[in-house]
């Protein structure tokens, strides 16, 4: 059993890999191009544009994308059914977005100046979630990956062509991004053979409500997650200006890399939790891959935060160099975060989302003071340390509470410890402590040496399946 769930999740975690790794190298690669190309002031604005979108998208399509990933995994309810009922809302979404065009008027006037491109971003992207996830409950991982790479492709192929050549500036940026949406909707309909299961004839009104009581407390989930991951990039906007969330968002491009790579894992525990959510072993089989994950994401950090310096110097253009000493505290924040998302699949497994709620709300809370204390103190650096402490409230948080739901049988206290000498190894490096390197050199000792064992079997787990291949 336990072997069949561990080759099953390492197929999907292929599949996520296959359809996101690209697109992330590619975008990595692109840095240099938009640091040279873009001020800080409008890649700021581009980086606003996007975080919006991504609040807008669940908050008016009342969460549906997470019910269609869910309810197409549920036997004895037609699939049909549930890709019509959820992309019809979806749909239909647009027209509340209109309505708050006063409001983000009022509020955001950087996205008004670009209203059609934010408009039609928020729509194909939309749809691109609904279909998304609708394809990896039915087992459609692979059409899943493959809309990734030609989402990759158009959308940096365009931005070579609209920044380098036709030079578009903000508007290029914008352009590719709806370009590439829209192939990806295109693809995904049609290879997953979606046309013939979406129908207002499929619609089902009971089965609608039912998956509405499950999306809708992750409305205010999500809204608070939202807050949680972008806030302080709306922080720094008002308190310290667009030029600073520019740098801010540069910073945000390494870890954001790890994240990806990391989210191959979590798209594929998704579905693995909620497939075997029943099985009697599930708290010790949870466990495992859950210590096995902490130690890849905790070598991970280590190893980003000793070259943190050394790739702002390669990739960061002179205006956004200082960027940088964000960086190793921005990748704790995306550690912390990954694991909390491990431990969030179990929400989703149990259809508990009252505790993403609960835990959201938490975390956006502590976000929203932390950071308003640390700006104003430390300007743009005080926005990462306040990231990175609140995402560590979150993960202990999740932990109390799937504790409750599953046996966890790992030492907590072991990995706090380890939490906690991470943060120090990334606050040394960001203030240039004198040392530094030698410090974090050290605290990774202290976590091998803690590990070992674990370490040693994700190891020999790597070897084996090279070996395999061959």
């Amino acid at each position: 059993m336990s072997n069949s769930r561990t080759r099953n999740l390492i197929k999907e975690t292929a599949w996520f890999a296959i359809g996101n790794f690209g697109s992330k190298i590619l975008s990595l690669l692109l840095v240099p191009l938009y640091t040279n190309i873009l001020t800080t002031n409008e890649y700021g604005t581009v980086d606003i544009i996007s975080t919006t979108i991504s609040l807008a998208i669940p908050l008016l399509t009342l969460s549906l994308q997470d019910a269609a990933f869910r309810y197409a995994m549920e036997s004895g309810i037609r699939k049909e059914a549930v890709i019509s009922d959820c992309l019809l809302v979806t749909i239909a979404s647009p027209i509340l977005l209109i309505l708050f065009y006063p409001l983000i008027d009022c509020l955001l006037p950087v996205l008004t100046a670009y209203w059609w491109y934010f408009f039609a971003i928020y729509v194909f992207n939309s749809i691109s979630s609904v279909l998304s996830c609708y394809l990896k409950g039915v087992g459609k991982s692979n059409i899943f990956a493959i809309q990734g790479i030609i989402y990759t492709f158009v959308f940096s192929a365009a931005n070579v062509v609209f920044l380098l050549f036709v030079k578009l500036g903000v508007e290029g940026y914008l352009l590719s991004l709806l370009l590439a949406h829209i192939f990806s909707c295109v693809y995904m309909i049609a290879a997953g053979g979606l046309r013939s299961d979406i129908s207002l004839n499929f619609m089902d009104i009971p089965l609608l409500r039912e998956m509405l009581r499950y999306s809708l407390p992750l409305i205010p989930a999500s809204v608070a997650w939202w807050i949680m991951t972008s806030i302080d990039r709306y922080m720094l906007l008002y308190m310290c200006g667009a030029e600073a969330n520019g740098l801010y968002s540069v910073a945000h491009k390494f870890p954001t890399v790890i994240s990806v790579v990391m989210t191959f894992f979590i798209n594929a525990w998704q579905i693995t939790a909620v497939r075997n959510k029943d099985d009697s072993d599930i708290g010790e089989f949870t466990s495992s891959i859950f210590e096995k994950l902490f130690c890849v994401g905790l070598g991970m950090a280590y190893f980003m935060i000793l070259i943190s310096k050394i790739l702002g110097r390669l990739f960061f253009a002179k205006d956004f160099f200082a960027a940088w000493t964000m960086t190793p505290l921005l990748t704790v924040s995306t550690i912390f975060s990954t694991l909390s998302l491990f431990l969030g699949a179990q929400f989703t497994a149990s259809k508990r989302s009252d505790l993403h709620l609960k835990s959201n709300i938490i975390s956006m809370i502590a976000n929203v003071i932390l950071n308003f204390i640390l700006i104003k103190k430390m300007g743009i650096d005080g926005a990462a340390y306040g990231t990175m402490i609140s995402y560590f409230i979150v993960l202990v948080y999740r932990m109390v509470k799937t504790q409750g739901l599953i046996q966890l049988t790992f030492s907590k206290l072991k990995l706090y410890t380890m939490c906690v000498l991470l943060m120090v190894a990334a606050t040394v490096t960001a203030v240039e402590q004198p040392g530094y390197l030698i410090i974090t050199v050290l605290l990774f000792a202290v976590f091998m040496l803690a590990y070992r064992s674990t370490i040693q079997q994700v190891v020999q787990g790597v070897f084996h399946m090279m070996a395999r291949k061959k």
